[in-house]
């Protein structure tokens, strides 16, 4: 804000808020200390002692105003005449983001404009840190001081805040909501006050208001002093202190007596499945031999030569005409005769005369049959007496 605008809220009351750090405190302090209050009697129960809450800290500490009278918890609407309607409609489901944009961007010359800036800046100051709320934009509780910015100062601040606090506190324990509202920070800083100065008129303690003594770096090293883990004795009322549960102690299992039955059932077991594994593998072999064999037989079938008839030279030479060599490493292999395949690395055309005697049966193979030899994982034996 700018330098006017501060002046403007230090003459409402609220120019203490300004040294109010910038900082994120630790969750777990926080709740340390909503579990250590005692709302009926008002007060801390902590190891250092029971710390009193009273409206009068509370003043001390944020330096708020502590006379006067309270504020009404909610505006008759129907009660307020047109003007008032006006301003309560100007602040009606305002946000917070909204609420500090206009507090920053809003002129203040003028009468009009000043009182205006003082509405939307008291209900900001509320819903931004003396009563935050977990909804996002100004409850009703934040509504009935815009129409008293003119003595704002006469009303009772601090019990104002300290009330609205205890409610929420009770509301939470009740039940009734997930969540507390209120202004958690001036417990903090009543408890860093009391715990470091026991006496209110000690030589160095500081005046009011504490939050101006209480800086960033003061709160983060009070916070990490082993002084404030533990805060102290819980609320009887609402927890119970947790029993220290005995260490359980495993025993390890002895290992099962082995039964000599159960052990030669499974390896029976084991081996029988073994065994089938084993004969279902030879049925595959079996059938993909009986396969590929069938194919064999198919192909020598292509081509029937008597023995008679290859023993004559006429048919010896027909026979060599009609079918092409093919040379592989000095090893003839015959074609069938529907075949146009020419001679591959052959010496020459002329085929080499074949010797009935030592080779026996002459058969012709088809070229899928010689792919399949090619391809073929298995060794065949052939014997001299097939």
């Amino acid at each position: 804000m700018s330098q006017e605008k501060k002046d403007i809220a230090e003459e409402m009351g609220f120019g203490a808020l300004a040294h109010v750090p910038e900082m994120n405190v630790y969750n777990t302090l926080l709740i340390e200390l909503l579990d250590r209050f005692d709302v009926e009697r008002g007060c801390l129960k902590t190891l250092q002692g029971t710390i009193y809450i009273t409206p009068q800290k509370v003043a001390a500490a944020i330096g708020i105003t502590n006379r006067g009278n309270l504020f009404p918890k909610k505006v008759d609407y129907n009660k307020l005449n047109p003007a008032d309607k006006e301003i309560f409609d100007s602040v009606k489901n305002i946000s917070l983001v909204t609420l500090a944009r206009n507090v920053l961007d809003m002129s203040i010359e003028g009468e009009e404009n000043w009182k205006k800036f003082k509405r939307t800046f008291v209900v900001f100051i509320q819903k931004c840190f003396l009563l935050p709320t977990t909804v996002s934009v100004a409850s009703p509780i934040h509504k009935p001081p815009i129409f008293h910015v003119d003595n704002i100062r006469e009303w009772d601040w601090a019990k104002h805040v300290l009330n609205f606090l205890m409610k929420r506190v009770e509301n939470k324990r009740d039940g009734k909501k997930q969540s507390v509202d209120g202004c958690v920070f001036v417990l903090m800083l009543i408890y860093f006050r009391e715990t470091k100065f026991p006496r209110l008129f000690a030589p160095d303690a500081p005046l009011a208001s504490w939050v101006a003594y209480w800086t960033r770096e003061k709160i983060i090293e009070r916070i990490s002093s082993k002084t404030t883990q533990p805060l102290g004795r819980r609320n009887k009322k609402n927890h119970h202190k947790k029993r220290k549960q005995p260490l359980k102690v495993v025993k390890k299992k002895k290992p099962l007596p082995i039964d000599s039955e159960s052990t030669s059932k499974s390896e029976n077991g084991i081996e029988q499945a073994k065994d089938n594994a084993t004969k279902k593998r030879k049925r595959a072999l079996e059938m993909i031999r009986e396969k590929r064999s069938k194919k064999r037989n198919d192909g020598a079938q292509s081509t029937n030569i008597a023995l008679d008839q290859f023993d004559s030279p006429q048919a010896q030479n027909n026979f060599s005409q009609t079918v092409p060599t093919i040379n592989m490493d000095s090893e003839q292999v015959l074609q069938t005769q529907g075949s146009s395949t020419p001679s591959v690395n052959a010496a020459s055309n002329i085929s080499c005369p074949q010797e009935a005697e030592k080779q026996g049966i002459t058969v012709s193979l088809m070229s899928s049959v010689i792919e399949d030899l090619f391809k073929d994982d298995y060794v065949y034996e052939i014997s001299n007496k097939e």
